[in-house]
């Protein structure tokens, strides 16, 4: 009955603990959803700041280009025609044009290199070597004559943005340029996306870099030493083209230590109004984790005492529900008034074990308490209960391991013997006898016990006959004149 007990408490246990490992499961996976929703909610907020930024310039730009591009217009087929009278650009005073006109001037040679500027970080620039795609846009501008202004650009040089305007010679030697860097004027003041960007690394920690890259690769503003995708890894710069040609987002990942990473985004942009080679552009962004992390540590910090309190909440709960479970089996198996087993357990008790063809015999034992209806009578029944209470004890006292005390009625008692012995049942029944002589008190005097054991006398024979033969043994114990035992040969 006890193996009984545990199993059924055991099982509470282990559905109690798949319930709370099934809930401690389900709640990880919310968290790790909300914080994966929350870190795509980061990068949508940091993106569409930056977008946002981008488009308030273009859009101002808008307003101011026409100004710019009418003046450049003008002053570039102004130097054309110049070109006419003096085609020997070396002789020109770059320094009086760029008074006159307020704008830096580039003249580009038939290798689309600069080979004289007022600009002194464009000086020899060679577009073939920096800026492969525009090297051929320029290839194109020097056989078409026309004036062309390019949007919102950033300079091969220096990354910054610039306004730009192109013409060619009409003898397709040189194209002539000339150039504004937004930085110095109250528009990119006004409409500084950079500063908004600044300000979002400072908000979220996060946020490490955010660069704009151009449609050739470079890094607008770059602040270090690492100005285009060229100066990137190759998964950088494979991750960066793949956005470039599909269009959309893309993203990888580099582990870094103890479970944290690095996270690298790139998501094309391309402005409303297509104005040359400054069109497309690609919002880079790189990120950690290190939110994340503290998030998760948090999380198995909270979900840890969580399972804490659950894990003790639960064993109460099985407690309670274990006591409330087991009474009725309890209450099947025991005798209430002296908690030792009653008639049903021992029937069960001994099919079982004669089922089992015990190697040695099993051995019963009868009793009762002689003159216990004068106890009741003399003393009253409460008194009597407390009687059967101590004789209770008293035989659970004198048992070993394998012996089964059991009430059927009364003042009427029985211990089971497994591997029973006539001489281990003569040392038990002595023990009980001389226990009961050394109660001491009134009512104790009037009692002594009388004893009837027998041992199964071979594998076949059934309950039925052994308990008949220890009860007849008890009965001539009795007959003798009571406090003795008696065995059943």
């Amino acid at each position: 009955m006890k193996n009984l007990y545990m199993n059924v408490f055991a099982s509470l246990i282990i559905f109690a603990a798949i319930l709370i490992a099934v809930f401690s499961w389900l709640n990880y996976m919310m968290l790790r959803e909300m914080q994966g929703n929350q870190q795509q909610e980061l990068w949508n907020l940091v993106e569409n700041n930056v977008m946002t930024g981008m488009q308030t310039v273009d859009k101002a730009y808008l307003y101011f280009d026409e100004s710019y591009t009418e003046k450049m217009e003008k002053e570039l087929k102004s130097l054309r025609n110049y070109y006419k009278k003096n085609p020997e650009v070396e002789t020109w005073d770059i320094a009086a044009i760029k008074e006159r006109t307020e704008m830096e001037f580039y003249i580009i040679d038939t290798t689309n290199t600069i080979i004289k500027t007022t600009y002194q970080p464009a000086q020899g620039l060679d577009f073939n070597e920096c800026c492969e795609k525009f090297a051929k846009l320029l290839n194109e501008r020097r056989a078409q004559e026309t004036f062309v202004s390019d949007g919102l650009d950033n300079s091969a040089a220096t990354k910054d943005l610039w306004k730009y305007g192109y013409i060619a010679t009409a003898d397709h030697q040189y194209i002539l340029e000339l150039g504004v860097p937004l930085s110095d004027t109250q528009l990119f003041k006004s409409f500084n996306f950079f500063d908004s960007s600044a300000s979002l690394k400072e908000k979220y920690n996060d946020l490490k870099d955010i660069r704009i890259i151009s449609s050739e690769g470079f890094f607008l503003e770059s602040s270090d030493d690492k100005e285009s995708i060229h100066d990137m890894p190759k998964t950088w710069q494979s991750t960066y083209n793949k956005a470039v040609e599909s269009g959309k987002a893309q993203r990888y990942e580099s582990e870094l230590k103890n479970g944290k990473k690095m996270i690298y985004r790139f998501k094309p942009y391309t402005a409303e109004n297509r104005r040359g080679n400054s069109t497309d552009r690609v919002i880079y962004t790189a990120y950690t984790n290190d939110t994340e992390m503290a998030m998760l540590k948090e999380s198995r910090r909270q979900l840890e005492v969580m399972l804490a309190v659950a894990f003790v909440t639960s064993i109460m709960a099985l407690l309670i529900i274990f006591k409330i479970f087991t009474r009725p089996l309890r209450l099947a198996t025991y005798d209430v008034l002296t908690n030792v087993y009653n008639r049903a357990f021992y029937l069960q008790q001994m099919h079982k074990m004669m089922q089992h063809k015990q190697k040695y015999p099993i051995g019963l034992l009868l009793m009762d308490l002689d003159n216990f209806k004068q106890v009741n009578d003399q003393f009253g029944h409460p008194v009597g209960d407390e009687v059967l209470k101590q004789f209770a004890q008293i035989l659970h006292q004198n048992i070993e391991k394998g012996h089964y005390v059991v009430r059927f009625g009364g003042d009427e008692f029985g211990i089971i013997l497994e591997k029973a012995t006539e001489q281990k049942m003569i040392q038990l029944s002595q023990k009980i006898m001389n226990s009961v002589h050394d109660k001491t008190g009134e009512c104790w005097n009037l009692l002594t016990t009388s004893i009837g054991g027998a041992i199964q006398q071979c594998e076949d024979e059934t309950e039925n006959s052994l308990f008949a033969r220890a009860d007849d043994a008890l009965y001539k114990t009795k007959k003798k004149g009571k406090d003795g035992y008696t065995y059943a040969a």
